[in-house]
Formats: structure tokens, sequence, C-alpha cells
């Protein structure tokens, strides 16, 4: 359902599309912030959920309480510390995403135009960027 919702024109065994590095270093210092302070395209686009509507293209970060919870979270209390501090990295990229939107999003479309209208992109065959469902 997270995906239908995130990414409804791509099937989660949607295959990748290899990597073409068009992006400048400013570009991808500026999409670090999405994926806890790097930029490695195999991992990075992982939270990122796209729509077209209308010939336009919306892009949006899911929620780090949803990725947490079905990605990271242990119900264990030996790991209250580590879940603490996913769940805190989270929310550093999605409030990161938030204050510079309007500029990640023109990089975004840009990746999204260029890899076939997807962000499942990969290098060298690999790939993790299947939305984190």
């Amino acid at each position: 359902a997270v995906y239908e919702m995130m990414r409804p024109a791509e099937a989660p065994d949607h295959p990748l599309v290899e990597w073409q590095d068009s992006l400048t270093e400013d570009e991808k210092s500026m999409l670090a912030c999405i994926n806890a302070g790097n930029f490695e395209p195999t991992t990075q686009f992982c939270k990122i959920g796209y729509q077209e509507v209308q010939g336009e293209v919306a892009f949006s970060m899911m929620h780090p309480c949803i990725s947490y919870l079905l990605h990271t979270y242990s119900p264990f209390a030996e790991f209250k510390p580590t879940n603490s501090g996913f769940l805190k990295k989270l929310n550093q990229d999605y409030n990161d995403y938030h204050a510079k939107k309007m500029f990640i999003d023109v990089i975004l479309e840009k990746l999204y135009l260029t890899h076939e209208r997807s962000l499942h992109i990969g290098k060298d065959g690999c790939s993790r960027n299947i939305l984190l469902t």
C-alpha cells in the first residue's frame, strides 16, 4: 500500500536503470542531505516517492516514522539507543529535504527524466533504491 501511495506508476519489481552521472559536485552535495549526509547513487532515493500529474512530476519523502517502523525499529530494550539514533537521523534527513525541497526537487526531476522516468537507479547492476516498504 505504501508503494502504491508513494510511487504509483512503478511496480516494486521495476527493473533498475543504470546510473548516468550528469550531476555537478554541488548537486551531489545538495542531495546528500536525503541520505544521511552521503551521496551514493545505489541507495540515494529509497525514501523518495514521485508521481506524474498532468505532465509534471511531484516528489515527496516518506515520513521518518514510516521508514523507521517498517525497517529500522527493533522492539528489544537493548536497542533503545540504536533505535533513537536511527529515528533522529531519519528525522534530520526529512527536515533537511523539506528545508531545501525547492532546490532538491529540481535535481530529482533532472535525474528522473534522464533515468527513464524512474529513481530506481543502480550502478553496475546493483540498487537499493527500491522504495522502502
